[in-house]
């Protein structure tokens, strides 16, 4: 026989044999304990899990389970030594079939070194220990623990220290994975390290649900990793979420997901929503406390009334070295903070924040004096980066008052090393009580640049100087290049509100290829403003509304579409002649032909001519399409 042929045979004859093998067993609640394990004649729970083998099937009929018996390990069902067991209700209907827990502590499934399969069933009404949870792994598994279709009612914990205080619904530990797909998790309440509890191993959550899921103290509502490899959240929704523990008092952090110092998991989220519970706060970290070397990953993700309380960070507190957090396409709502960063709040060195395609909306502090700083972004350690791309940051909401003190979105305090770049981004409606309503940047080294954003509807409330744009202080030199900062009115009493603030005498602003038209230094018809110091402040290429300075030529009319309307793109012409904007600024180094304006058109036009402002002009060519974002 053909050697290739006679592996074949052998091939389809194991699979035969391991067919052959699998049976499926067949469980009601009503079973009298004399059946045979047949459809007509089904075992009791008990009966069936004494005659389960490995590839088996234990087919549920609908109905309750109470499970009072334990079965080994401090388990209902444990699976030591039977590879690939499927446990199975009615995946449709999953409410149909239920294991009612009775308030007990034991473990639901535990399986040590096996591999098993869940599916169809709730399980409701238990009192868990630490790492009892429904579904506890352990050991070294080759392969998955599979949940699918399942709920989890009313799993909890009523125990304030040993056990009883991790990983309510799921603990994990050794080399252990676990998928949860389509699952649903409500009144799952842990006391400490979340319903999750993640010490070695892979979990993955994938089209879940969880309502009304908390943490009574800190550590994470949903996930707790303490190790492991990796948490993978996909097409999930979180509502009613956080730690219940006081604000006012000890440092809880982690309203949601925890990731522990000296862990190596990523965590990573896809296409899944977050709404923390109208009752919760974290005092550190709405959302997550970013410890030392953790990395977190959000893409196309909602975020909706996160607050942390008498602390930082609406969302995530940077509180170890060297931690990474990025975003893309991704919306935050409503998050607020009383003293720093509305929703990131950085207080170690080296963190690592990437923010691409997100919007920002009411983002904001609380405290309404000099110590809510920060309504968006809080940094204050040394040796970060920060680089924000093609993002809105905007204010739409009727609340009273300022977004921070100083620094109404971002606020860089009096450190060294910090890198900001931020470019493509929108800054509209922006609000801070002294100075700086977009940005406040105040450091010794490092760089602040930013580019192809505008400015527009920002804010100085109360004070009688600052920035509506940018406050800059320290000595570190400012890029701000092809900007628009148009229609900021201050609301304050002032006399010398300007869209940029330079205050140190030892660094400059060079500001390049910019617009400024109708920002005022007071509510009403104050004066037009362009900057607070032409000192330190070096312009090339601009053009305003006003008169007097080096490097900006004056306009008498607005050069922009609809600006009441809020469309700050480049008119064709202006008054009946063409628009002084368009091919009136320099080629910058950064130039090149893949970069892009606000909208998202090249920013080099033909010749390599460059347009002032954040917005390119295109003439339509023959032949050709293009589309403003």
């Amino acid at each position: 026989m053909n050697g290739n042929l006679r592996s074949l045979v052998l091939l389809t004859a194991g699979l035969v044999s391991f067919v052959a093998s699998a049976t499926t067993i067949y469980v009601s609640p009503t079973a009298t304990g004399d059946g045979d394990g047949s459809e007509a004649s089904p075992y009791t729970m008990s009966e069936a899990w004494q005659k389960v083998k490995g590839n088996d099937t234990i087919q549920l009929a609908d109905g309750t389970y109470v499970e009072e018996t334990v079965r080994g390990d401090d388990a209902c069902f444990t699976v030591r030594d039977k590879s690939n067991i499927t446990f199975q209700g009615n995946v449709e209907h999953p409410e149909n079939v239920i294991i009612d827990f009775n308030g007990t502590n034991n473990r639901g499934f535990y399986s040590p070194n096996q591999p098993f399969t869940v599916r169809g069933i709730t399980f409701q009404n238990k009192k868990t220990g630490s790492y009892r949870g429904v579904i506890a792994v352990g050991g070294t598994i080759n392969g998955t623990a599979l949940v699918e279709n399942c709920r989890f009612v009313n799993i909890t914990t009523d125990k304030t220290s040993g056990d009883g205080r991790m990983g309510t619904v799921f603990a994990g530990g050794a080399m252990a994975d676990c998928v949860f797909r389509n699952c649903e998790f409500k009144d799952c309440n842990s006391y400490v390290w979340g319903m999750m509890y993640l010490t070695a191993g892979d979990l993955t959550l994938q089209g879940c649900m969880a309502t009304n899921c908390h943490v009574k103290t800190t550590n994470g509502s949903i996930v707790g990793v303490n190790g492991g490899k990796s948490v993978t959240i996909e097409d999930c929704e979180f509502q009613d979420i956080g730690s219940e523990m006081s604000a006012e008092s000890g440092d809880n952090y982690s309203g949601v997901i925890h990731v522990n110092s000296g862990s190596d998991a990523p965590v990573i989220a896809r296409r899944t929503r977050f709404r923390q519970g109208p009752d919760c706060h974290s005092r550190l970290g709405g959302f997550s406390a970013i410890q030392a070397g953790a990395e977190l990953t959000f893409e196309d993700c909602e975020f909706y009334d996160f607050q942390s309380g008498n602390g930082w960070a609406g969302l995530f507190y940077f509180q170890g070295a060297s931690a990474k957090l990025s975003m893309t396409g991704c919306v935050v709502s409503n998050a607020t903070v009383k003293t720093n960063g509305g929703v990131i709040g950085v207080n170690e060195a080296s963190a690592n924040i990437a923010l691409n395609d997100c919007r920002f909306t009411d983002c904001r502090c609380l405290n309404q004096d000099s110590s809510g700083i920060g309504g968006l972004i809080y940094v204050a350690k040394a040796s970060c980066t920060l680089a924000m791309t093609n993002c809105v940051c905007e204010v739409v909401g009727d609340f009273e008052g300022a977004q921070g003190y100083n620094g109404g979105q971002i606020m860089i305090n009096n450190v060294s090393g910090v890198n900001t770049s931020i470019d493509r981004c929108v800054f509209r409606g922006c609000r801070a009580l002294n100075a700086g309503a977009a940005i406040f940047s105040k450091q010794t080294s490092g760089s602040l640049t930013v580019r192809n954003t505008l400015f527009t509807g920002c804010d100085i409330t109360k004070q009688t100087s600052g920035a509506t744009g940018i406050y800059t202080a320290g000595t570190s030199d400012v890029k701000i290049e092809n900007c628009t900062f148009a229609d900021n009115l201050p609301h304050g009493n002032s006399s010398n509100v300007s869209p940029l603030s330079p205050t140190s005498s030892t660094a400059k602003n060079y500001v390049k290829n910019c617009i400024f038209w109708n920002n005022r230094d007071q509510a009403g018809e104050g004066a037009l403003r362009v900057t607070s110091s032409t000192a330190n402040t070096v312009f090339e290429n601009c053009v305003a509304d006003v008169s007097g300075l080096t490097g900006v030529s004056q306009i008498s009319a607005s050069p922009f579409k609809d600006a009441a309307s809020g469309d700050y793109a480049l008119a064709k012409n202006v008054g009946g002649a063409s628009n002084p904007c368009l091919g009136a600024g320099v080629k910058l180094d950064w130039m090149t032909a893949d970069s892009l304006d606000l909208a998202g058109n090249p920013r080099l036009r033909e010749k390599d001519l460059v347009d002032l402002g954040c917005y390119e002009y295109f003439r339509r060519m023959p032949g050709f399409s293009i589309f403003v974002k």
